[in-house]
C-alpha cells in the first residue's frame, strides 16, 4: 500500500484556521465575561428583590402577631407558602431571635440553625449567599420588630426570603443561544474575511502559496549570491530594490543602498541612463570609478504594467587590460616578423654574391650593413632635443 504524503493547507485554509482559532478564543472570553456579567446582574437584581420581599414579610402583621406564639410553624405555614407561590422565590423562612428556624417552606429546616448575616440580630437587614437546605441561595434577611405595646421595638425574629443562585451550567445553558448566534455570525465573517484576504494576498504574490514564496526566496538568494556577475534591480520609481554582493562591489555602493533612488547614489550619468532605460541596447559599456563595466538591462512587466528592471554587470577592466597587452604583443610580433623577412633578404643577397664569386663585394656589403646598424644605434641612443 502506498501512502501519499498529506498535502499542506493552502493560504486560504491557513488564514481560515487561524481566524477560527481566534474566534473561538474570543468566544470563550466572551462566554466567561457573559457568565460573570449574568451572575453580577442576578446578584444585583435578585438581591434587591429578595431584600424587599424579606422586609415586606417582616412588616406583615400576621407574622408579627403569630411569630412569638407557640407552634408558629403551623400557624404561619399557610402564609409563607402563599408568599412562596406569589413571589416565585425558592424559599421563605422565619427564625426566632436565636437564629433557630421556626417556620419554613422546607419543613426539613424547622429546628435547624439559620446562618445569619452581619448585623441582623442588631436590627439591620442583610443580603448575600448562604447554604440553605443543601443548596446555595441568595437571600434577603430582615429583622421582625414587635409592634404591640407589650413587645414594641423588640426583635421577635428574622424573616428570610431566598432565591436559588443559578449554577454555572445553568448560566451557560441560558447563554448558549446567544453564544451560538455570535459563533455563527463570527464564523461567517471569518470565512468571508479569510477568503477575501487570501484572494488579495494571492493577487499580490502572483498566486503563489507561502511555501512556494519561501522556496523562491531561497533559490533567489542562492542564485544571486552564487554567480560571478553583479545584479541590481530597480522599481518603476528607480529605487534600488535588490543588489547582490558583486554588484555592490562593482558599483561601490554603500550598505544602505537598497531603498534609495539612483539619483541618491554616486553613479555616473551614463550608468544611470542605462539603468533607467534612457539608453537602450545590449552590452552597454560604462565607466564607474576606475572600472569598465558591461551592462545589460532587462525590463520587468506583469500584465502590461511596468514593475521595474533588472540589470547584470560584468567587469571588463581586466579584459580591457588584456586587450591592450595583446595589442602590444601583436605589434612586437609584427615588428619581429618584418625584421626576420628583411634578414632573409639580406641572407639571400650574401648567398648570391658568394655563389658568383664576388667575395670582396660580400665583405663590402657586410661592412655596409654593420655601419647602418651602428648608425641606428647612435640615432636611437642620442639625446632628444626640444624643437620648440
Amino acid at each position: 500500500m502506498v501512502f501519499r504524503p498529506l498535502t499542506r493547507p493552502t493560504l486560504a485554509g491557513q488564514l481560515l484556521l487561524f481566524q477560527l482559532t481566534v474566534i473561538l478564543l474570543v468566544l470563550a472570553a466572551v462566554a466567561g465575561l457573559s457568565l460573570a456579567q449574568s451572575a453580577a446582574v442576578f446578584n444585583a437584581e435578585q438581591g434587591r428583590r429578595v431584600t424587599q420581599l424579606a422586609e415586606s414579610l417582616a412588616a406583615s402583621d400576621l407574622v408579627r402577631g403569630r411569630l412569638p406564639e407557640p407552634a408558629p410553624s403551623q400557624t404561619l405555614a399557610p402564609q409563607i407558602q402563599a408568599d412562596l407561590e406569589r413571589w416565585q422565590v425558592s424559599s421563605v423562612t422565619l427564625a426566632d431571635p436565636d437564629g433557630r428556624i421556626v417556620a419554613s417552606t422546607n419543613p426539613l429546616l424547622i429546628g435547624t440553625h439559620l446562618p445569619l448575616g452581619d448585623g441582623v440580630l442588631d436590627g439591620r437587614g442583610w443580603r448575600g449567599e448562604i447554604e440553605l437546605g443543601g443548596r446555595t441561595e441568595l437571600v434577603g434577611q430582615a429583622p421582625v420588630i414587635g409592634a404591640e405595646p407589650e413587645n414594641l421595638g423588640v426583635q421577635l425574629g428574622v424573616a428570610v426570603v431566598g432565591q436559588e443562585a443559578p449554577t454555572l451550567a445553568r448560566l451557560l445553558v441560558q447563554a448558549v443561544p446567544t453564544l451560538l448566534l455570535y459563533l455563527g455570525v463570527a464564523s461567517v465573517l471569518g470565512v468571508a474575511g479569510s477568503w477575501l484576504l487570501a484572494r488579495r494576498i494571492k493577487r499580490q504574490t502572483f498566486g503563489m502559496e507561502p511555501r512556494e514564496i519561501a522556496g523562491l526566496a531561497e533559490h533567489r538568494e542562492a542564485m544571486l549570491y552564487g554567480i560571478a556577475e553583479g545584479v541590481i534591480a530597480v522599481d518603476d520609481q528607480h529605487r534600488v530594490t535588490l543588489v547582490n554582493d558583486v554588484g555592490r562591489r562593482l558599483l561601490d555602493l554603500p550598505d544602505g543602498a537598497v531603498g534609495r533612488t539612483l539619483d541618491d547614489l554616486d553613479l555616473t550619468a551614463r550608468l544611470r541612463d542605462v539603468l533607467t532605460g534612457t539608453v537602450t541596447g545590449s552590452d552597454q559599456v560604462v565607466l564607474q570609478g576606475n572600472r569598465v563595466l558591461v551592462v545589460n538591462r532587462m525590463p520587468v512587466e506583469k500584465d502590461g504594467r511596468a514593475l521595474g528592471a533588472v540589470a547584470t554587470l560584468r567587469d571588463r577592466t581586466e579584459l580591457a587590460q588584456l586587450e591592450r597587452d595583446l595589442g602590444s604583443f601583436r605589434s612586437t610580433a609584427e615588428a619581429l616578423r618584418a625584421q626576420a623577412h628583411e634578414f632573409d633578404n639580406k641572407l639571400h643577397t650574401i648567398s648570391g654574391l658568394i655563389q658568383i664569386g664576388e667575395q670582396d663585394e660580400v665583405v663590402r656589403y657586410i661592412d655596409a650593413l654593420n655601419r647602418h646598424r651602428q648608425s641606428l644605434d647612435l640615432s636611437s641612443g642620442g639625446p632628444i632635443r626640444d624643437k620648440a
